[in-house]
């Protein structure tokens, strides 16, 4: 299981549930870390777009373009969309109906 959501691990830990996971902190990327990752997942001409997007979420969002896992699911969803979805539940429907989608093609 992979969660960005500590305190909701800790939480679950202390009311005995998910009490075999061991919590492993994920760790945070710089800028320099941050810029290659997105260089790398996204065609030349799409970074500066996804960029300036991603700096609006940072101000609303820092844990968004702070972890890797978060930044990865933005990178996929915006490869699909053009776009940086706000709110963390909208990314993750918009990632389960691309992989059903994908899914369901190859039948």
């Amino acid at each position: 299981m992979v969660s960005t959501r500590e305190y909701a691990f800790e939480s679950s830990h202390t009311c005995h549930r998910l009490s075999t996971f061991d919590p492993v902190k994920i760790q945070i990327l710089d800028d320099t870390q941050r810029g290659l990752l997105i260089q790398r997942r996204l065609p030349a001409a799409s970074v500066h777009s996804f960029c300036t997007q991603l700096e609006l979420a940072d101000v609303h969002h820092p844990e968004m373009v702070s972890s890797l896992l978060l930044l990865c699911l933005l990178i996929e969803v915006f490869k699909r969309e053009g776009s940086i979805l706000n709110r963390r539940h909208e990314m993750y429907e918009r990632l389960v109906q691309g992989l059903l989608v994908i899914q369901s093609s190859n039948g």
